[in-house]
């Protein structure tokens, strides 16, 4: 599917779930999921990538995941202002669909690297 399929997509998903309280119920309790989902397998690959050093291992991940959450408030704010509520969303379908090809090219998550 091409990246400029996936803003209209989302959009309208956007808008639909949004249309009433079950849609948003059911799209916070996603989220709450994904959330969750997204810190233990960071911190299971931070503990992989360097157990030998447990205290500095976590204190980087904790840091990273830190400051991913102010640029997030930061870029979020500024096209918010700049640009409109729609344009934020708009950029996490952007990032989303980054993560997804970054994820597809490199092999993550499926068990085989890229060579």
């Amino acid at each position: 599917m091409p990246i400029g399929l996936l803003t209209p997509i989302g959009e309208s998903l956007g808008v639909s779930v949004g249309a009433n309280d079950i849609g948003v119920i059911a799209a916070m309790v996603l989220w709450g999921l994904a959330f969750g989902v997204v810190q233990l397998s960071q911190i299971n690959l931070t503990l992989a990538a360097a157990s030998y050093a447990f205290e500095a291992t976590m204190s980087l991940n904790t840091m990273a995941y830190n400051t991913c959450i102010a640029l997030g408030a930061l870029i979020g704010g500024l096209l918010a202002d700049h640009a409109g509520v729609t344009s934020v969303v708009r950029f996490g379908i952007v990032l989303v669909a980054l993560a997804v090809i970054l994820g597809a090219v490199t092999g993550q998550g499926t068990g085989k690297r890229a060579s």
